[in-house]
């Protein structure tokens, strides 16, 4: 058996094998790991393990792949072989299967003129019987008339057009294994033609990740003090852990150029644009359009506001204090551990025919 960590975009590959055998001697050897495709190419790696053993034996190979054994594997044609050099008629063979129910790929839409007319986003996901998953979000301003997926600009398939509130959720069936070789190489782009202009994004693998345990990702859209040459939008995913961590992961259509972003939550934004204090949290200082991190120190209060949708996160430009852009948080599970407890307290009671009352309140009051 072998568990099979690939990332795609960068060709690495890990692979925990576990193993037994007839081995005659309770000592140290070698063991040859090829990975390859149908045409025999690929890689090879040696591992020695200590006193190896008859029951179970496990070992560990982190490698880099070319892009045609990535292909191999989109195809099902990768293979492993496990043998000793001393005796390699001795092996282990095996092929590598996807588990592409496990993953997520994601774009931001953008459109043909970026400083006038706002993005969307999209995720795709394959489910276990091979259809397809296809999740579209638009600002209010776009009207859609046609979803395309398509490679280069050769149209593969009309989607059909089932939006309610600028959001769309629908199956694809009959995804041929051509189509999940394209959207693994990184080369399948969603086109969404609106009233207002065309959309379009490369659909993105995205492992998936505790930033995926929310229900859908968010639109970041750009601040009101953004600079007049930039016009930042982006995709935000948000996930709760079980350990109350915050985990999040964001991609930036564009960024300032030499210029340290910080990523902030911050709760009521309502009561924040009245001038009343708020908690705020500093989750990161970044300095790439892509990034992806976990907050361990979200009061449980917060965590509250964040279950309720309210609560935004922030993109802020540190040379002048600006929103870049931000997000409304939203459709985010947060665990029952991670939220206050709401007890009454055992000595507290409430008698009906108490006399006394609280004075009128004729003031707003602020407060958790």
């Amino acid at each position: 058996m072998a568990v099979i960590t690939i990332s795609s975009s960068t060709g690495s590959i890990y692979l925990n094998i576990i193993f037994n055998g007839d081995f005659l001697e309770d000592r140290d050897i070698s063991i040859a790991v090829r990975i390859a495709d149908s045409s025999g190419s690929g890689v090879e790696e040696f591992v020695k393990i200590p006193k190896i053993q008859y029951d179970l034996n496990s070992l560990e190979v982190r490698t880099i792949l070319e892009l045609q054994q990535l292909q191999s594997l989109t195809r099902g044609t990768l293979f492993i072989v496990i043998y000793s050099p001393k005796n390699p008629s001795f092996k282990l063979i095996g092929f590598v299967q996807a588990r592409v129910t496990c993953d997520i790929f994601d774009t931001i839409l953008t459109p043909e003129d970026v400083q006038a007319v706002s993005s969307g986003i999209a995720w795709v996901y394959p489910l276990p019987d091979g259809s397809w998953s296809y999740n579209v979000l638009l600002p209010d301003e776009h009207k859609p008339t046609s979803i395309k997926m398509e490679t280069g600009r050769k149209v593969l398939e009309d989607l059909p057009l089932n939006f309610a509130n600028n959001t769309t959720r629908d199956i694809v069936s009959g995804m041929s294994s051509r189509y999940y070789q394209l959207l693994y190489e990184g080369s399948l782009y969603l086109n969404v033609v609106t009233t207002k202009s065309n959309l379009r994004g490369r659909l993105v693998y995205r492992g998936f990740g505790d930033a995926q345990l929310s229900d859908a990702p968010m639109l970041l859209v750009p601040g009101n003090k953004t600079h007049t040459a930039l016009r930042a939008q982006g995709l935000l995913w948000i996930g709760i852990d079980n350990d109350c961590g915050l985990n999040y992961q964001l991609t930036l259509s564009e960024r300032p150029q030499r210029e340290i972003l910080r990523l902030e939550v911050m709760e009521m934004p309502g009561l924040h644009r009245m001038g009343l204090p708020v908690r705020s949290y500093v989750l990161a200082d970044i300095e790439t359009s892509d990034y992806e991190g976990i907050f361990p120190d979200i009061q449980k209060i917060s965590f509250a506001h964040v279950k309720a949708g309210d609560a935004l996160f922030k993109v802020v430009g540190l040379n002048d204090s600006s929103i870049l852009a931000s997000a409304v948080i939203k459709n985010v599970r947060v665990p029952p551990n991670c939220l206050p407890d709401n007890v009454v307290n055992p000595d507290y009671t409430l008698e009906h025919d108490d006399d006394v009352s609280l004075p009128v309140n004729n003031y707003r009051c602020a407060y958790d």
